[in-house]
Parts: structure tokens; sequence; C-alpha cells
């Protein structure tokens, strides 16, 4: 059994059926006892191809992404709660970050990993609701309530 279905006191079975409906579980990417969305596969593709950028890789200087960024940027990615969306865009940011970016209603929600410190800035129209926030520790595997509060959500209809 998965840990998250352990820690919801649900059994497999009905783990399985909270996410997908079983006629579309061949979509879905299975890694021992858990059920992960296609798109998580290209996000972390995205991160492996950021990874391998060059030093200058955008001829003005731009740093590739720390070894440590890269591997924080993969479990932050690994460690969503299942119910939340995967960023609609990863980007280098130049100076050894990667930057996540979901595009939520009225604005963006930015997420810039930075070795084990992320940086959150949530942007909209309504400037009075910005929010920016450096330095908030990850320890690779809970993602900190701050930022997973203001993940956009999958609408799971049944």
């Amino acid at each position: 059994m998965s840990n998250l279905a352990t820690q919801r006191n649900l059994t497999d079975e009905s783990f399985r059926d909270a996410v997908v409906d079983r006629a579309s579980i061949s979509a879905y990417e299975k890694k021992e006892d858990n059920v992960y969305p296609p798109e998580r596969k290209e996000v972390l593709a995205a991160i492996d191809y950021i990874a391998g950028l060059s030093e200058d890789w955008d001829n003005n200087g731009a740093l590739p992404p720390h070894k440590a960024t890269v591997a924080m940027s993969r479990a932050f990615i690994n460690h969503l709660p299942f119910n939340r969306l995967y960023p609609n865009k990863i980007s280098p940011d130049g100076d050894g970050g990667i930057v996540l970016t979901w595009y939520v209603q009225g604005g963006h929600l930015i997420v810039t990993v930075d070795g084990s410190h992320l940086h959150l800035s949530c942007v909209g129209v309504d400037t009075t609701k910005n929010i920016f926030k450096d330095n908030i520790i990850f320890d690779g595997e809970i993602i900190p309530v701050l930022i997973k509060d203001r993940l956009p959500i999958y609408s799971i209809s049944r």
C-alpha cells in the first residue's frame, strides 16, 4: 500500500479510485503502488533538460542550475501532494536556480528553487494581494505549507 493511502486510511484499490477513474488508469505512470499523472514525467524531463544547460547558455553570462537545485527541483515535483497541479512552465533563472510557474486565476504562482531554499512569488492583477517570500527551507520531502496551500488543485469528479 502506498504511503499516501496509508496516511489517509485507504486501501490500494480505493486510493487508486480516488485519484483516477479505473478506465483511464493505463494513461498514468505506475511505480510501485503509486499512480502518477503523465504530466509528472514531462515536468521531470524538463528539469533534466535544464540541468544539462552549459555556462553562458543565454550568451549573457547565465549560470547553469546548481546540482543541489536540480535535485531539490526533482524532489519538489516528486513530493507534490496527489491533488495538486504540476507547474505550467519550468525555466532556468540564469543565476543557478530553476523557476516553476503555475498560471492561476488572475495571475501567477512562481516558486524559484535555489538549492535547499525556495522563493515564493504570487503575482496577480490585484497588486494588493501580491506575496513575496524568500529563503523558505525545503527538506526535500515535505512541501512547505506556505507554498502547498497556494498550489492549484486538480478537480476530481466521480
